[in-house]
């Protein structure tokens, strides 16, 4: 089977998120200047004082690296315009203020230690006037929309190998997502998409594009919530390690536990999807201790468990279980168990093939097990305690025979 240019990206499953500019200097996220209404006069002054001396583009790379992570997406440039690369089309820049392309930086970290390199970029900027009002000032916002084809052209022709082009800020004026049917027509237009994209595979054909541009591209990507996709394409959900709003560093400690964030990549996957899962340097680029330590025990457990999550295909269909969810790949069923069952018993139904060996994935420790009618699957001689109480998974081989058709009566049901 010829090889697909997305076949790395199911491969890999998960992916870190970095969100970092000028608004980490204010601290209290990257929608500070809309939300606050702040001028981009005053914003503009951030990049004078802007100082990423503890940003290491290898220190954040490999940190990824042992979290498990296999690709990573950092912002070239967010909706204040501020490049964290070297543009001909923008003085607006990391290379202008302080002498540093971060997002070389960035790329050459990945190469070097073999990581997909993703690069998130706004096509929205808030320093053109055209962007608020278009029809107002026209000429404004042509010049963003130039600005947009310039700036990608050179990411993409100035960096090497790009895998994954991350899109943002489609919407404009009154045209927000889930506003109106035609939103992804109106954005497509608005922003010439079908051109850029064009450009985009033209430079780079192996490069994946999501799904923010008014185009379909290769990713649809959920934002704070998990999802599948039903149109074929591949899914990736993104999501961040504190509250809703905390993509840039916002400067309190409102993150989620390390047992919810795994449970909710979990949960992801078993829809067959990707994870990308956010962290927001300081302002002068290092990560928070709280966001290393998340990092850190996320590893520990893939080290124990990646089988269960590297290229997997999510659960089975009809398969279910009350207690945790599933993930698969070939011939074996992998049982995230979440809430560790009473009694030394497990139970799941919907298993449609016969069973060969049900194994602890950690240990390869082997367990009885009994199949039933309607896929029923019970798994026995557990330990009272769950051997990971974050979440244990539970190996299920399977043989390519179906098993039995169920008979003709319910029973209770």
């Amino acid at each position: 089977m010829q090889p697909h240019k997305q076949d790395w990206f199911n491969e890999s499953k998960l992916c870190m998120f970095v969100h970092y500019g000028l608004y980490a200097q204010i601290a209290r996220g990257e929608w500070t200047q809309f939300n606050e209404r702040k001028p981009c006069e005053e914003v503009a002054e951030l990049a004078k004082t802007f100082d990423p001396k503890h940003f290491d583009a290898e220190d954040l790379v490999r940190r990824a690296k042992e979290a498990g992570f296999k690709y990573v997406t950092l912002t070239s440039r967010h909706h204040e315009g501020f490049c964290l690369f070297d543009s001909k089309y923008s003085d607006f820049t990391s290379m202008k203020y302080v002498g540093r392309d971060l997002l070389r930086e960035y790329v050459d970290a990945c190469h070097k230690y073999d990581m997909k390199v993703g690069v998130y970029y706004s096509l929205l900027d808030w320093r053109f006037k055209g962007y608020f009002d278009h029809k107002k000032h026209p000429e404004s916002k042509q010049k963003m929309v130039d600005q947009v084809f310039n700036q990608v052209r050179e990411l993409l022709t100035n960096y090497g190998k790009i895998d994954y082009l991350w899109f943002d800020g489609g919407w404009y004026d009154d045209v927000l997502p889930g506003s109106r049917p035609d939103y992804g027509q109106l954005v497509s237009d608005f922003w010439n998409s079908k051109e850029l994209c064009k450009m985009i595979y033209e430079l780079q054909p192996h490069i994946l594009i999501n799904d923010r541009t008014g185009e379909p591209g290769d990713i649809t990507t959920p934002e704070q919530k998990t999802g599948t996709c039903s149109d074929g394409r591949y899914v990736e959900a993104c999501m961040t390690l504190g509250d809703r709003w905390g993509w840039g560093y916002i400067q309190n400690n409102n993150f989620k536990d390390f047992t919810t964030v795994l449970q909710t990549i979990i949960i992801q996957l078993s829809f067959g999807g990707n994870f990308n899962l956010n962290v927001g340097p300081m302002e002068d680029g290092s990560i928070r201790d709280c966001e290393q330590k998340i990092l850190a025990q996320l590893g520990q457990w893939l080290r124990r468990n990646g089988e269960a999550v590297y290229g997997t295909t999510g659960m089975p269909k009809g398969i279910e279980s009350i207690i945790g969810e599933f993930t698969s790949k070939g011939n074996n069923v992998y049982w995230h168990v979440f809430r560790w069952p009473h009694k030394g018993e497990a139970i799941l139904r919907g298993l449609r093939k016969k069973v060969k060996r049900v194994t602890l994935l950690e240990t390869g420790e082997e367990y009885p097990f009994e199949q039933q009618a309607y896929g029923r699957l019970i798994v026995k001689d557990l330990p009272l305690l769950a051997p990971d109480p974050t979440c244990t998974v539970i190996k299920i081989e399977c043989t390519d025979e179906d098993t039995p058709e169920d008979p003709d009566t319910y029973g209770v049901f």
